[in-house]
């Protein structure tokens, strides 16, 4: 047979702030350029407050799941939570478990 891709759609949570770098990282999330993304969220993961890191973390995650790596999304949620419990990070984490 003929191969024809299957699209899931899918409703994602993502956090970002105003800050230039974080919008560069949305951006590339949103333009699905997963890589392009999770090289931003790696820069922002380790600087700002603890709610920004952990939001960092919980959108890598969310890069993760998106490219199928549910166990390194796992872990980046257990990064996130170390750091601070976002709301969404639970849902995300339910996701992955069920994949």
């Amino acid at each position: 047979g003929r191969f024809t891709p299957e699209w899931e759609k899918l409703n994602c949570t993502f956090y970002y702030y105003s800050d230039y770098a974080w919008v560069q990282a949305s951006e590339k999330l949103v333009n699905c350029d997963f890589k392009g993304a999770m090289d931003g969220y790696l820069e922002l993961v380790g600087r700002g407050s603890a709610d920004r890191r952990a939001s960092a973390a919980y959108d890598l995650a969310l890069c993760c799941y998106l490219i199928k790596e549910y166990e390194m999304a796992i872990a980046w949620l257990d990064y996130a939570d170390r750091c601070y419990q976002l709301p969404n990070s639970q849902a995300l984490r339910k996701r992955c478990l069920q994949k």
